[in-house]
C-alpha cells in the first residue's frame, strides 16, 4: 500500500481517531477507487464486445479481486477507527453499505477467476442473480451517499 503524503497520511498510518472531515475524505477516496474497478469491469467497450485479435481487452478479474480486497480492508479500517458519536448517523450506514457492495463485487470476481481457470463453475443463472443483488447493493450505498451528502451539506451552511 503506498504511503500517504505528509499532509494526508494513509489510513493505516493514523493512530488517532479521524475527524469527520478525514473520515469522509478516506471514504470518498475508497469510493473513487471502487468506482474505477466497477467501471473497468462493467463499462461498455466495443473492444469487449468484438473480440478482434489484437484489439480484444480481457477483464483482469484477478487484479480486481486484489484491488477490491485492499479497498474492503481500508474501508473496514475507516469504519473501525471513526468516532461515530461525532459522525452523522448515516455515515456508518453508508460505510457498511459500500463495504457490502465491494465485497459482493469481489465475490463475483472470485467466481469469474475460478471459471476462467477451469477450477470452478459459475452458471449464467447464478451470475445473473449475483449481478441483480449487486445492483441492489449499488443502489443502497448510492441512496445513503445522497442522504449523507445532503446532511453534510446542510450542516456546513
Amino acid at each position: 500500500m503506498p504511503k500517504g503524503s505528509p499532509s494526508h497520511p494513509s489510513i493505516a498510518e493514523r493512530s488517532e481517531q479521524p475527524s469527520l472531515q478525514q473520515a469522509l475524505f478516506d471514504a470518498h477516496n475508497i469510493l473513487t477507487a471502487y468506482v474505477k474497478v466497477h467501471d473497468a469491469i462493467f463499462k461498455f467497450s466495443i473492444r469487449k464486445v468484438l473480440p478482434i485479435p489484437g484489439l480484444f481487452q480481457k477483464i483482469d478479474y484477478e487484479s480486481h479481486v486484489a484491488k477490491l480486497t485492499i479497498l474492503a480492508s481500508d474501508l473496514e479500517r475507516v469504519g473501525k477507527s471513526a468516532d461515530f458519536y461525532q459522525q452523522p448517523p448515516v455515515f456508518l450506514e453508508f460505510v457498511l453499505a459500500l463495504l457490502s457492495t465491494i465485497l459482493h463485487l469481489r465475490d463475483i470476481c472470485i467466481q469469474m477467476v475460478a471459471k476462467i481457470q477451469g477450477i470452478g463453475d459459475y452458471p449464467m443463472a447464478k451470475y445473473k442473480r449475483d449481478f441483480e443483488a449487486y445492483k441492489a447493493l449499488v443502489n443502497r450505498y448510492a441512496s445513503l451517499g445522497a442522504t449523507l451528502n445532503t446532511q453534510i451539506g446542510g450542516s456546513r451552511g
